[in-house]
């Protein structure tokens, strides 16, 4: 059993999303647990997939680590492909639901402009239709440039002014992506600090209830 399941598609997006919510729970002894959809084959075209494969499922476990994760799953999806998938992906995440039965899930935001992000997001909700997840789920942002702001939708909001340095200690972790590190290293600063300052904290993650 474990206090919160993640479930992205990449080996970075939790880190991006929740690393820091993450890292404070672990702190405080609630377990957390990672499922990946694909281990991003694709993002170094120029290298053999199996290379690709390794070097992100080393930087995958190891940035989960750092933050305090009790394991991560990859489900070995094909990247760009989930949809396609999604029968084999919802019989595995449905085991794992059973096994650990969280009592709350992460998982992207159907906002997010990476059509991966999107199909992991879709599987999620085919699942909480279906009742095989009861408990809460709530979304987080990596790729959302403007998200949007629902005055009603119920918002988690996490002070991690104290751990929002080993979520970037994690994130840092993953240089194969060197370029979503520049790209994203800049938002995350920003975004969490602007949140913090909205809800009168230095640092803060603020989530989505699906």
């Amino acid at each position: 059993m474990v206090h919160t399941l993640v479930i992205c598609a990449h080996n970075d997006d939790q880190i991006v999303g929740a690393g820091a919510t993450l890292a404070k729970d672990a702190a405080q002894g609630k377990t957390f647990k990672t499922v990946i959809f694909s281990y991003g084959e694709l993002s170094h075209p120029h290298l053999k997939p199996d290379v690709v494969v390794q070097k992100r499922m080393k930087e995958g476990v190891k940035g989960d680590k750092l933050l305090g994760s009790k394991g991560t799953v990859f489900l070995e999806l094909p990247e760009g492909k989930f949809l396609s998938q999604a029968t084999k992906a919802k019989r595995a995440l449905a085991k794992l639901i059973r096994k650990e039965n969280p009592k709350r899930v992460f998982t992207h935001s159907p906002n997010d402009l990476h059509r991966d992000h999107q199909a992991v997001f879709s599987i999620v909700q085919s699942l909480r239709k279906s009742r095989v997840l009861t408990c809460a789920v709530y979304s987080f942002e990596v790729w959302t440039l403007l998200p949007v702001r629902q005055r009603k939708q119920h918002k988690l909001v996490v002070d991690v002014s104290n751990h929002f340095q080993k979520k970037m200690r994690a994130f840092f972790v993953h240089q194969s992506q060197i370029g979503s590190i520049i790209s994203l290293t800049w938002k995350l600063y920003i975004m969490n600090r602007i949140d913090g300052l909205r809800y009168g904290f230095k640092f803060a993650e603020v989530f989505r209830r699906v």
